[in-house]
């Protein structure tokens, strides 16, 4: 019999939160694996006509942090960010909560490697 890993089967997607008192973007499990996050990354979007875009670096945008969750300490990849959260928000047209998920094409925009953000898949 095969052990069942801990975590959530998942997908390349990012949420935004806006709390009373913070902003966050938390990272898919997913998504984490196949870009490489480090707590020494940085995150930020950008707006192309209609599109937003995602880039992860080590030169712009919002720290990423990592948290541990739960008994098997899964690592969990958080940034938090107004900016990055208010326009996504917007975006979705949604007031707390919304997920996107993140394309896999590669979009080189200023120098930089960046993913569409694709339209919300849930919203709150």
């Amino acid at each position: 019999m095969e052990k069942i890993k801990p975590g959530r089967p998942s997908i390349r997607s990012i949420t935004v939160r806006r709390g009373v008192n913070h902003h966050s973007v938390n990272f898919s499990q997913q998504l984490a694996k196949e870009e490489n996050l480090q707590p020494d990354c940085k995150v930020e979007i950008t707006k192309v006509g209609k599109a937003f875009y995602i880039c992860f670096s080590s030169e712009i945008g919002a720290n990423i942090r990592v948290k541990l969750n739960g008994k098997a300490k899964v690592k969990t990849f958080v940034a938090s960010s107004t900016k990055i959260v208010n326009n996504l928000l917007n975006y979705a047209a949604a007031e707390k909560v919304a997920t996107f998920l993140i394309g896999r094409k590669r979009v080189v925009i200023g120098g930089m490697i960046w993913y569409n953000i694709l339209p919300s898949i849930s919203k709150f």
